[in-house]
């Protein structure tokens, strides 16, 4: 059974209460004023009938003194009326106790009739006829005191009734405000007792205690309110779970990106000497060319020296293609590593995703306790107005429509907190996966980067075969003929040209190597910011302690 009926029960059965209570009262009240004017109205009659009786006592006694006809019209008219008053009386009579003398005194009245002719003649006849109206009237005085004794003890055994009824008022009266004061009193402690169940897990639930409350067996609005706070203590316990796990998995990766950062700048630094060792050669076989050049014009009188000369270009040379092909494996291992780097940040953004579908979780559960609280501010509404027409009955009742209002503003209160948390919790999301995201553009870039000086590096290798190639003709020519001078100087100037190419190609791959270990030192501040958001996420979410 709702509050609702349960109330409309109470005040239906306090209104049935007071109308039988009332019902009896005025029907009893209204018997004894029945009474009181039947028996007045008795009383009444016969004082009519002793004063009549009286009159024409006195008629009879001027007829008997003075004959006159006027007198006798005025005695055959009272007489008339009497006899009628005497047949009605006997009739309608209420008191059996004292109907003797009633009919005593209309026997009496009647044998009187019996000589109303002679009487009627004046004289003595008129006088014993008034002598004989005598015993009637003592009759009728007697019956008319009798009947005043009675009516005197009627009007006390109404004016006792009337206190009984008074009494039996009083005692009704304070035993139904006795049961209403018990049924307002157990009612209120069944709506009271729960409220102040749940007020004290909501805020157990604000200092951050996800207690775990019992089910309610209640099919009222009560009933509905525990069960609410149960299933949202329960999915907060749920999706705050989900938040730790995110926040731990979100370190994990943290760490797993710094320490591959760590190494693909160790890498990186690998390469950059590695390129300024090829740089370094480079500039020597441009010095050691330039040399040639010099040493071209007096070749025939130190060919030997040039031939020396060009034996360890050759071998320069050689080292130098070596060198280009570990640059060349070294470029493939980066590009290797910053595609894995990408992967992860990919699988980052994912797992960013899935943690931003949780708060949306988190949105829609705070919304359901929005409207839980907005439900439950019109039910105490609705409570108060009722309250407020049961009058001084509801006023326990207005108390708790007070109590449930204030649970409603707090439970208000607290989502609109939530809805604060998710919605930075969103926002520190989103600029992470924006974040991340503009770092995947840059590795991409930096992947395509790679793939340029890859190109770059495998063009100097074979131009350094080339020119390998070539300073081994030139030996065998020097070998063979110094007629090949002039052929060997074009060649030199070729070598030399191929030179400062592989020199400006190992500057290009030095400033791409810089570009991308500040785009690494870039991924590693933003790894960093990340891993200092999940923290404090963490430590947001433990402020929550399951219990």
């Amino acid at each position: 059974m709702t509050l609702r009926k349960r109330f409309i029960f109470s005040t239906v059965f306090t209104v049935l209460l007071i109308v039988l209570m009332m019902s009896y009262v005025l029907t009893t009240l209204n018997r004894l004023q029945t009474y009181n004017e039947q028996y007045g109205t008795q009383m009444i009659e016969l004082s009519q009938l002793e004063t009549s009786l009286l009159q024409e006592q006195s008629l009879w006694t001027s007829l008997g003194e003075q004959m006159s006809q006027s007198t006798l019209t005025q005695l055959e008219r009272i007489r008339a009326t009497n006899t009628e008053t005497f047949q009605e009386m006997n009739q309608t009579y209420l008191i059996d106790e004292f109907s003797t003398h009633l009919d005593r005194a209309t026997a009496k009245y009647e044998r009187i009739g019996a000589n109303i002719e002679t009487a009627q003649a004046g004289g003595i006849a008129a006088r014993i006829q008034a002598a004989k109206l005598e015993g009637v009237l003592n009759d009728v005085n007697t019956l008319l005191l009798k009947n005043g004794t009675f009516y005197e003890a009627l009007q006390k055994e109404a004016a006792d009734e009337t206190k009984r009824l008074f009494l039996v008022s009083i005692l009704l009266t304070v035993f139904v405000v006795t049961v209403l004061s018990l049924y307002n009193f157990f009612f209120a402690r069944s709506i009271t007792l729960p409220l102040e169940r749940n007020v004290k897990a909501a805020e157990a639930i604000a200092a951050g205690h996800l207690i775990t409350l019992p089910d309610s067996t209640r099919r009222d609005e009560i009933g509905r309110l525990e069960r609410a706070m149960r299933d949202m203590t329960a999915s907060l316990q749920t999706v705050i779970g989900s938040i730790r796990v995110t926040s731990v998995k979100v370190n994990e990766m943290t760490e797993t990106a710094a320490a591959e950062n760590e190494a693909v700048a160790s890498t990186t630094s690998n390469i950059t000497n590695a390129v300024d060792e090829m740089a370094n050669g480079a500039q020597s076989i441009a010095t050691e060319l330039q040399e040639t050049l010099e040493s071209v014009g007096i070749m025939a009188t130190s060919f030997e020296t040039s031939l020396n000369q060009t034996k360890q270009t050759t071998e320069e040379t050689t080292e130098m293609t070596r060198e280009v092909a570990a640059g060349i494996e070294t470029l493939t291992d980066q590009e290797h590593i910053l595609r894995r780097s990408s992967e992860r940040n990919q699988s980052l953004v994912e797992r960013m995703d899935q943690f931003a579908r949780k708060t949306e979780e988190i949105e829609k559960m705070a919304k359901l306790v929005e409207d839980v609280a907005a439900q439950t501010n019109l039910l105490a509404l609705n409570a108060a107005i009722e309250a407020a027409r049961a009058g001084e009955a509801g006023r326990g009742f207005a108390v708790v429509a007070s109590e449930v209002k204030k649970l409603a503003e707090e439970s208000n209160v607290a989502t609109r907190s939530i809805f604060g948390v998710v919605q930075t919790i969103r926002d520190e999301v989103g600029n992470l996966t924006d974040m991340v995201e503009e770092s995947s553009h840059e590795q991409t870039a930096q992947l395509q980067a790679f793939g340029l000086t890859k190109q770059a590096f495998t063009r100097i290798h074979d131009r350094t075969d080339h020119v390998a190639s070539f300073v081994g003709t030139i030996e065998q020519e020097m070998v063979a003929s110094s007629r090949e001078v002039t052929n060997v100087l074009k060649r030199v100037e070729e070598v030399s040209g191929v030179t400062e190419e592989l020199a400006a190609g190992n500057e290009e791959v030095a400033a791409s190597m810089k570009e991308q270990q500040a785009s690494f030192d870039q991924i590693f501040a933003l790894m960093q910011e990340l891993e200092g958001q999940a923290a404090s996420l963490a430590s947001q979410v433990q402020h929550f302690e399951e219990q």
